[in-house]
């Protein structure tokens, strides 16, 4: 009751019944969204680390961190990942795709995406790779989820390592598939 999440029934005994779920979670995003306007108006401005390397360290924050990084993309994504972790970000590259940005995915396995420029690979995909952008990058493995690490950064040679290696890594794939 103390959480919104029941009401009391003042009777001869004291009775509660469940908050319907709908208007429990509208009451606590309206809240949040409250929280989120006051902590933003008392925080000082945060300073913008240009080029740091952060270490994401846990699957929930490096899944948020590569959710927030397709959300923000303005021209292109490029993403190497199995299609377990792409399907995780299903709906974000289908709107990517369809808002007209450039999507281009490399996977072990066969990868359905309208818009999308898919590559498929015989390797096994431990590791995630993502680059937004051509600015942003995210690198690491999400296989152990408690002990999952990437590195992210907006380092601009970090970046232009990354997109020389997917672009390395692209021409050989189209090489093999033009020997078949």
């Amino acid at each position: 009751m103390e959480k919104g999440a029941a009401y009391m029934s003042e009777e001869d005994t004291v009775k509660y019944q469940a908050v319907p779920v709908e208007e429990f979670c509208d009451n606590k995003i309206r809240d949040l969204k409250k929280s989120k306007k006051e902590l933003a108006a008392k925080l000082p401005k945060q300073r913008i680390n240009k080029g740091a390397y952060l270490t994401i360290k846990g699957e929930r924050q490096i899944l948020d961190k590569f959710t927030n990084m397709l959300r923000e993309t303005k021209e292109r994504v490029y993403v190497s990942a199995s299609n377990e972790k792409l399907n995780m970000f299903r709906e974000y590259f289908t709107d990517l795709a369809g808002r007209g940005i450039k999507v281009v995915i490399i996977t072990n396995e066969p990868f359905e995406l309208k818009g999308a420029i898919i590559y498929l690979t015989e390797h096994k995909k431990e590791q995630i790779r993502l680059i937004t952008d051509s600015t942003y990058v995210l690198t690491g493995d999400l296989v152990d989820r408690y002990n999952a690490a990437c590195l992210y950064s907006s380092n601009h040679n970090l970046a232009e390592v990354f997109k020389d290696a997917l672009a390395n890594e692209i021409k050989l794939l189209e090489i093999k598939k033009g020997n078949q």
